[in-house]
């Protein structure tokens, strides 16, 4: 079993971010979530551009809703933190909304091959994104242990 150490001191001081620090790290995920949907855009196949156009980010806790229906989904941010969760995927409406096929171009069927466009627009970003947000998150927590908070 694996023993995690200081991740209650982490949220606490998570928790306890300026609001400058906060938007800060909003900044930083909304960038990456904007990279990501934009290379997933770039790289979905295209018939008549409707999956193009239902790949979509949203944001905070809830954003998983409708996610149960739809294709591989990059989330950015942490559990927990509220707002500062990105979604980026197809959510389609669990009456099988728009593009609500994306999870058989992603992941394939038995008769057609896998076409996979949010992966990949994932992983060919993710140390980018991750290190931008890692960098916004370092910085609040050294304001919050300079405060000694």
């Amino acid at each position: 079993m694996a023993e995690f150490r200081g991740v209650e001191s982490t949220a606490r001081a998570m928790r306890a971010l300026s609001p400058a620090a906060r938007e800060s790290i909003a900044k930083a995920l909304d960038k990456g979530a904007a990279e990501i949907e934009g290379r997933a855009k770039a790289i979905a196949p295209t018939d008549d551009g409707e999956l193009r156009n239902a790949i979509e980010t949203r944001s905070g806790e809830g954003a998983e809703a409708g996610g149960a229906l739809s294709a591989f989904q990059a989330a950015l941010g942490a559990a927990g933190l509220g707002a500062m969760v990105r979604r980026i995927g197809v959510f389609p409406d669990l009456n099988g909304g728009k593009a609500f096929y994306a999870r058989w171009v992603e992941f394939g069927t038995a008769v057609h091959s896998p076409r996979p466009f949010l992966r990949p627009a994932y992983v060919s970003l993710r140390r980018r994104v991750q290190g931008r947000i890692k960098r916004a998150i370092s910085a609040g927590l050294r304001e919050v242990a300079r405060r000694g908070g």
